[in-house]
């Protein structure tokens, strides 16, 4: 039964069930001992939504789900390292034929600006087509952003994915037809909903205690970012070497 890995079972779940699948994805090690009502009350659901994503998913029950999570390992178009669940990952295709001949835009504000700027070195060091804008540079060059159809795709980076400015860009530019790709931390954001690739880092926020606590949100996107770019080379590798045989 491969039922969990079934992305097109997966985009069907609602949004409290996707969290419930989240949740399981994120702390394997809890299920044996988590209880259906115990992970209803983590998840803010209930014990029938639960049963429900378990069901919709191809199982026959919580237990027989849970079984599976445990122990089967979830392959890098959905998940790395258990960090990182990947909204519409069957656009992962889409967005390395982006990387390798389209024209994207890399924004971010805060400590994001570090990390796109992390991105954008490193694709031009790929010799990809890209550009870099951070908040200031966005303020000052709006105009040359959102004027026209500049751009196949951006990639932003928003851990809260609250950024008025951020989600302004993106918005302007998915009316334009540019793809829209999205680093966070928060799934329930208007920026992760609109992005046609949402990569979603498995933390929870909590915004009274989060400077109190390691942030590893922008430590993992990198180690993530590199790995997608190695499947992406070993795709071409791949290809290249059945062109040449």
């Amino acid at each position: 039964m491969n039922g969990i890995l079934d992305k097109k079972l997966i985009e069907k779940l609602t949004e409290n069930e996707k969290r419930v699948y989240i949740y399981l994805l994120d702390n394997k090690k809890l299920i044996d001992s988590l209880k259906i009502k115990e992970l209803a009350k983590i998840t803010y659901t209930s014990s029938a939504t639960v049963i429900r994503t378990a069901k919709k998913l191809g199982f026959k029950g919580y237990k027989e789900l849970g079984f599976k999570l445990k122990n089967e390992a979830i392959p890098l178009k959905d998940c790395i390292d258990d960090k990182f669940y990947i909204k519409n990952s069957f656009e992962i295709e889409k967005f390395f034929k982006l990387l390798d001949n389209g024209k994207i835009l890399l924004y971010s504000e805060g400590l994001g600006e570090n990390i796109a700027k992390y991105f954008y070195k490193k694709l031009l060091l790929l010799g990809k087509n890209v550009e870099y804008f951070n908040s200031v540079i966005c303020g000052l060059a709006q105009e040359k952003i959102c004027g026209v159809k500049n751009y196949d795709a951006i990639i932003l980076i928003s851990r809260k994915g609250k950024e008025e400015r951020t989600l302004k860009l993106a918005s302007i530019l998915k009316e334009l037809g540019t793809k829209i790709i999205v680093f966070t931390s928060n799934p329930h954001s208007k920026l992760y909903k609109i992005s046609d690739l949402g990569f979603k880092f498995s933390e929870n926020i909590d915004e009274i205690y989060e400077n109190y606590y390691p942030n590893l949100f922008y430590g993992y996107t990198i180690v993530f970012f590199e790995s997608l770019l190695k499947k992406n080379y070993e795709k071409n590798n791949e290809i290249t070497k059945k062109i040449t045989e």
